[in-house]
């Protein structure tokens, strides 16, 4: 996977960010405030490359690029949703045994 983001201004989709290819596949990816300090971050669930499961991260923006700010155990999750203002905000499902698990974000 190579991530960008792109953003309509001024009429037009335009190219605000593009990413280096990155180790492990994205396969979800919310875009959040996350740990509540009024800036959006990337929750991103991340297929490990050898495929044996993935991770759930959490980048910050640091400039120009992203800085990982925290990542789960290896596991196997789906369904990332962002509750916007509930609790817990930010919630996945583990999809290997246990359903309807919710990842504990770390306060800041």
């Amino acid at each position: 996977s190579q991530p960008y983001i792109i953003g309509y201004r001024g009429g037009r989709y335009d190219l605000l960010w593009g990413g280096r290819p990155v180790a492990d596949s994205i396969q979800e990816l919310v875009v959040a405030d996350v740990d509540g300090d009024g800036l959006q971050e990337l929750a991103v669930i991340e297929v490990l490359a050898d495929g044996s499961g993935q991770h759930l991260t959490i980048w910050r923006w640091s400039g120009w690029a992203f800085t990982l700010r925290w990542r789960s155990e290896p596991g196997c999750y789906q369904d990332l949703r962002f509750a916007g203002g509930g609790e817990p905000p930010l919630s996945v499902s583990r999809s290997c045994a246990e359903q309807g698990a919710t990842a504990g974000i770390p306060a800041k």
